[in-house]
């Protein structure tokens, strides 16, 4: 599991990073983070793994994870998340206590058009002070995060059992299998019997809670699963290709670009000195593709 350093992210040497993440199809394979972070989503639609669990997103929804948490997500087209990342040294020290006490895991936090709008405005606030950095910008975004920790806090103390996401065995089925089974051949049939559904209400399924089709959110994963190990493996584009589920390296190499916008030896180059050397196959001459994956 790969751990990201809060430093690499933050706009100065403040411990705080908000950034937003909107307009596309995104999916974050599982990751922790040498902090705390805090996801707040705006709108519904998405998948978000939080402590072994799958949960629907829904806007308002927050997800609270704490240092080292494994954690992952699919956000379709169109939804906003907010992802707010810090340390304690931000906060006072009651604020501090009162993080403590929140347990990590995924909570409705948020409800009504108004309550949304004015945690919008919060979020935005939050970020252009970071952005700007005008003087005395420490203290005035550490007292917006101790005002949104007490909210949190309070919530999850005064209505537990109204607050508290709960996973769907379905998703949570589809989700596990497509982890464990990604690099196989995946059809819509093999998902409906193993959850005893039928293909279009697995289809359905995955659009009303992922806002994308099947076939997006598998070839998402195989992709993301993919660039690992480009970064960290020195497999061939072949080896890659067929570890992750695509038919050959030409099928590969056309649906990585297709994701991210470059070649998959593209983007190994900014993580590895030592390629492997090319092949007629690994820079698509090969142009088979099986429509089936």
């Amino acid at each position: 599991m790969r751990i990201f350093d809060l430093r690499s992210h933050c706009l100065s040497s403040w411990p705080l990073s908000v950034w937003k993440q909107a307009s596309y199809l995104s999916t974050e394979p599982e990751h922790g983070h040498d902090c705390y972070e805090i996801m707040i989503t705006l709108k519904d639609g998405g998948i978000c793994l939080v402590g072994g669990s799958n949960y629907a997103i829904r806007a308002g929804s927050l997800f609270l994870c704490t240092p080292f948490d494994s954690h992952a997500y699919t956000l379709p087209s169109g939804n906003l998340l907010y992802n707010l990342m810090f340390t304690p040294d931000i906060l006072s020290a009651s604020a501090g206590k009162l993080l403590k006490l929140i347990p990590g895991g995924a909570y409705q936090m948020f409800t009504g058009e108004e309550e949304l709008k004015s945690l919008l405005n919060l979020l935005t606030r939050l970020e252009q002070e970071l952005i700007e950095q005008r003087r005395g910008f420490e203290s005035l975004t550490g007292a917006m995060m101790e005002f949104l920790i007490t909210s949190i806090y309070r919530k999850t103390n005064e209505l537990p059992n109204f607050t508290e996401l709960k996973p769907s065995n379905e998703v949570e089925k589809l989700i596990a299998y497509i982890q464990t089974h990604y690099f196989e051949k995946i059809t819509l049939p093999v998902m409906g019997r193993l959850i005893r559904r039928s293909p279009a209400y697995v289809g359905q399924l995955f659009r009303r809670v992922a806002g994308c089709s099947f076939s997006k959110y598998l070839l998402r994963y195989r992709v993301n699963k993919a660039s690992e190990l480009l970064k960290s493996s020195p497999l061939s584009l072949t080896e890659i290709a067929y570890q992750t589920g695509f038919f050959d390296s030409a099928h590969f190499a056309k649906s990585f670009s297709r994701i991210t916008g470059q070649s998959p030896r593209h983007y190994r180059r900014q993580f590895l000195d030592l390629l492997p050397p090319e092949s007629p196959e690994e820079t698509g001459q090969n142009d088979r593709v099986d429509a089936s994956r």
